[in-house]
């Protein structure tokens, strides 16, 4: 399920479109009902995937909120907008889990930071 993904900054380094590409992370913002803001945390930008109107159930539509975990796989295609190279057209998105009040199980859904980073290189050291 996730061998075949691309990280998002390797996409937004690379100039090619029009091919296929499978990329997971989080919601940051999802506008329209057909614009999502994804971020995996390769980099501090995000990359917008394109969710065409009337394509998705309404009920996965509701449940993309911001924090929300998915997969999606489409077209990488030279975006129309300003401010970004490329964006990905949605054939296929999968929410992977949905932040209920910060929890989902027994684990918390949350992207790591710059402070778990410096925490994690801090264990990892023996510092702590």
């Amino acid at each position: 399920m996730f061998n075949k993904r691309v990280k998002i900054k390797e996409l937004l380094a690379d100039d090619k479109a029009n091919y296929q590409a499978t990329v997971m992370g989080w919601v940051r913002t999802f506008r329209n009902n057909q614009f999502i803001a994804l971020n995996d945390g390769s980099t501090n930008n995000n990359i917008q995937v394109v969710a065409e109107l009337g394509k998705f159930d309404d009920a996965l539509l509701k449940r993309l909120t911001t924090g929300a975990c998915i997969k999606a796989t489409g077209e990488v295609i030279p975006s129309l907008g300003k401010g970004q190279k490329v964006e990905l057209k949605a054939t296929d998105i999968e929410i992977i889990a949905v932040r209920a009040g910060g929890i989902v199980g027994k684990r918390y859904l949350r992207q790591m930071g710059r402070h778990d980073r410096i925490q994690r290189m801090e264990r990892d050291a023996g510092l702590v």
